[in-house]
């Protein structure tokens, strides 16, 4: 069955799976020409975006598509009683829709779901409230170029970082608990105390291993995750019910200034070990300008890996 949408990684085959990151890794090699010349993405912030609107951007027009941005003069396509069937009504003036929103915990996922089940155009998920699947993706074929296509007994420290303004959702944490123990990966889970994980995030990453072979364990600091890890990859969130309430989010932060990747840290992780983050990164905060900046930093392979996921993604879905 043909790939139609990207929702989560989590409703993806393994096949699937397999059949975009061998697309991705072809695709960052060589020429493309223009296959997907005469086919429009749309695209709908619900939320701003650097990264992943430049790079579906950057990736359509590669390709020879066409992009609009449906949001570009606000959300007014969005009013009345049924938003997302709006949306999907906008999608089908087009061949596929990205949509980003992350905002609102418990019903941005069940959003796009809902626009992707009123159109038969692709939908793609650029970032909700329980996954970023673009993000995690390339973060895999990173993982996989570096170590191998057989991850089986890789550790991933999956760790809280300090944030003076914390202000993101978890959701590329929790993609990353969804997918790479599917691939038998074992994740390291670290987080003071307020800033937990939903129940369902933990309950799919948890099944995810059972699937996959891997493992997710949960660990009282981020030395603990970081110890023997082969990648580490600190992030900053916020609890998701003080993600509109900045100054609250703030303070529940303020003590933990220390949980920030430096070098002395970073030396706990196995001797080979990487850092990885999706960016952008609090340099001082998150992560010292020695770790980010050294030589065992991939941030730059994961960007360039996301490109070419989102050409992967958007050929598999548009270009038949």
């Amino acid at each position: 069955m043909a790939l139609t949408d990207l929702i989560t990684t989590r409703a993806l085959s393994l096949d699937d799976i397999e059949s975009l990151l061998s697309s991705a890794r072809a695709l960052r090699s060589g020429e493309t020409g223009r296959p997907l010349n005469g086919r429009t993405l749309l695209l709908a912030f619900l939320a701003e975006s650097t990264r992943t609107r430049a790079s579906f951007i950057e990736a359509a027009r590669q390709l020879g598509a066409d992009v609009r941005d449906v949001t570009a003069g606000g959300f007014a396509a969005l009013t009345g009683d049924d938003p997302a069937r709006a949306l999907a009504r906008l999608a089908d003036e087009g061949d596929a829709i990205g949509i980003r929103h992350p905002l609102v915990p418990g019903e941005a996922n069940t959003f796009i779901q809902a626009v992707a089940d009123a159109t038969e155009r692709s939908v793609y998920n650029l970032q909700c409230d329980l996954d970023h699947p673009i993000q995690t993706l390339a973060d895999l074929a990173t993982i996989r170029a570096r170590f191998g296509a057989d991850l089986k007994g890789r550790t991933v420290a999956v760790t809280w970082a300090y944030n003076k303004t914390p202000s993101q959702p978890a959701s590329v944490p929790q993609g990353l608990l969804s997918l790479l123990p599917r691939m038998g990966v074992k994740i390291k889970l670290a987080h003071p105390p307020g800033f937990e994980l939903p129940e369902a995030a933990t309950r799919i990453a948890q099944e995810s291993a059972e699937a996959g072979g891997g493992a997710v364990e949960r660990v009282a600091d981020m030395d603990a995750a970081i110890q023997g890890a082969d990648i580490v990859y600190p992030r900053s969130w916020a609890p998701y019910d003080l993600l509109h309430r900045p100054e609250e989010a703030s303070a529940l932060a303020a003590p933990f200034t220390r949980w920030i990747l430096d070098e002395d840290r970073f030396a706990k992780a196995s001797p080979d070990a990487v850092f990885m983050h999706c960016l952008p990164a609090r340099r001082g905060e998150e992560v010292t300008d020695g770790v980010i900046d050294g030589d065992r930093s991939l941030i730059y392979e994961q960007a360039e890996n996301r490109l070419a996921m989102t050409k992967a993604l958007l050929l598999a879905t548009m270009g038949h």
